[in-house]
């Protein structure tokens, strides 16, 4: 499977204005081989974040499962700006299946998690296609999904809240695998 880095690449703000896909051109534009799976993301505003980032960086799914804030409600309209629209996503009962399936793909599972085992991106190697695993917002990440993970993933805190918004979180985990991606010249390279 073939990254396409030219979605990565930086575009100059006039070109992204005149340069945008059409309503009809945009279903069928190649997506970034990386599912988003939310594990009882209560907060409208984190479950629509995630959203809205799926749709910057034009991932392949999220999956909102357990008990998330769904789309539709007035919290998560004004959070998702609409683009629940045109990004593919799905509700689940129990993220552990979705998990599994993405695993028996050969996707590497990748949870962001503050955990014994886990590493900082700096030292992490994420390759793609990837599953990014994201915990509800005060119970982390189902220690069943941690087991099937070939990468636990902590951002680095220097504060006194050790850790962050899942929706920074989130932003700053994509990017990274992204840029990694990239880096390697878009080829999934494990």
């Amino acid at each position: 499977m073939t990254f396409q880095t030219e979605l990565l690449a930086p575009t100059p703000t006039r070109q992204l204005r005149t340069g945008k896909p059409s309503r009809l051109e945009f279903p069928n534009l190649p997506r970034t081989p990386l599912a988003l799976v939310c594990d009882s993301l209560r907060h409208a505003s984190s479950a629509g974040n995630v959203l809205r980032l799926a749709d910057a960086f034009m991932l392949e799914k999220v999956w909102l499962c357990g008990d998330a804030a769904l789309p539709g409600s007035p919290k998560m309209r004004r959070s998702t700006k609409g683009v629940e629209r045109w990004v593919p996503w799905e509700l689940a009962e129990d993220p552990l299946p979705v998990v599994q399936q993405y695993r028996e793909r050969g996707y590497t599972i990748i949870c962001l998690e503050l955990a014994e085992t886990s590493v900082s991106p700096y030292d992490a190697r994420l390759p793609m296609p990837a599953c990014l695993v994201l915990g509800n917002e005060r119970r982390g990440v189902d220690p069943r999904i941690l087991a099937l993970a070939h990468v636990v993933l902590e951002l680095p805190s220097q504060g006194m809240g050790n850790s962050m918004n899942v929706g920074s979180a989130a932003a700053i985990s994509i990017f990274e695998i992204c840029r990694q991606a990239r880096r390697q010249g878009g080829a999934d390279a494990r």
